[in-house]
């Protein structure tokens, strides 16, 4: 079992957040993978426009690459973690 201590704001103490399952986890982390692959393509379409790259201001895409930049990190740390529950339960 998975645990998380989680603050509550209406009792202004940290609390024991409801435990997960690995399989439960497991299937969140794989969820999040996926919803942020999605925004990755989507910003690599938008930063591969021309178009886009002409008319944005700079400074949009620049955060726009600074994103796709996070975005990468974000998704070999889950990508690692999946793995990492994977192999630690079989």
């Amino acid at each position: 079992m998975l645990s998380t201590m989680l603050y509550d704001m209406k009792l202004g103490i940290k609390t024991q957040a409801p435990q997960l399952n690995r399989k439960d986890h497991l299937a969140k982390l794989q969820v999040e993978l996926t919803e942020e692959q999605g925004f990755m393509v989507d910003l690599k379409r938008s930063l591969s426009s021309p178009e886009f790259i002409e008319r944005a201001p700079a400074d949009i895409v620049q955060k726009k690459r600074n994103k796709l930049e996070e975005l990468k990190i974000k998704i070999e740390q889950l990508s690692i973690e999946i793995e990492t529950i994977k192999m630690n339960h079989k």
